[in-house]
């Protein structure tokens, strides 16, 4: 039962962030000429053969660097900064509700319970170093490769 509960937990927060990093993205119908968007004499579902050749050359040119990028390097950098912060919170908030839990645990349960508390601490403790050691290297290497 807990296990289904949390698989759904899981999936919630997966589906969240998929939102909210599909919030920020374009689809080629959208686009200008800079790589694969409609001509004026087509919609967006009725390409050509020349609209579709077009625009592989439009994005072997700008994968060149010979044409202007459609990715921008501060779009990037705060849809960075954004995962890095919904990540972090989400670790963050996860990880004191287990601790509450376990704490709350520990003082309602008998020596027997206390022993299973005792033994689930030692993992709790591990995955909060790894969590607070994963989210510093991202940040340390996201510095240093900001300042490259």
């Amino acid at each position: 039962m807990k296990k289904n509960k949390l698989k759904k937990l899981t999936f919630l927060v997966l589906a969240i962030l998929l939102m909210i990093i599909n919030m920020n993205s374009y689809s080629l119908a959208d686009m200008d000429d800079g790589g694969g968007g409609t001509s004026a004499g087509s919609s967006g579902s009725e390409k050509t053969a020349g609209d579709i050749v077009s625009g592989a050359d439009s994005f072997v040119t700008i994968g060149k660097g010979e044409g202007e990028s459609l990715i921008s390097d501060d779009e990037l950098q705060k849809m960075s900064g954004m995962i890095y912060n919904i990540l972090l919170i989400f670790g963050i908030a996860i990880a004191i509700v287990i601790g509450m839990v376990l704490g709350i645990k520990f003082i309602t349960s008998g020596v027997e319970g206390k022993a299973e508390v005792q033994q689930m601490l030692v993992p709790y403790v591990a995955g909060v170093l790894i969590l607070a050691a994963a989210f510093t290297i991202w940040k340390i290497v996201v510095d240093i490769l900001q300042s490259m």
